[in-house]
């Protein structure tokens, strides 16, 4: 090989990149969803807070949402 060529990548090659790409988007979707799901339950436990939906549905409420006293 001559100084200055790229050397071909080979079929393994291709496909051993692919396994190295595709394990953390698998593990990135995994962990999304199972971060998903956590929050969705915790949310549906707690039910929903009334500033925040009043709000979202065009009401206008006394105070602001805030999310930090939304337990409150």
């Amino acid at each position: 090989m001559a100084d200055g060529d790229i050397p071909q990548l080979t079929r393994t090659h291709r496909v051993l990149i692919g396994v190295v790409v595709a394990g953390p988007v698998i593990i990135a979707g995994i962990g999304f969803a199972g971060s998903y799901a956590a929050v969705r339950e915790l949310a549906l436990e707690k039910g929903p807070v009334e500033g925040r939906d009043a709000a979202r549905r065009g009401r206008r409420t006394n105070t602001p949402y805030d999310p930090l006293l939304a337990d409150a």
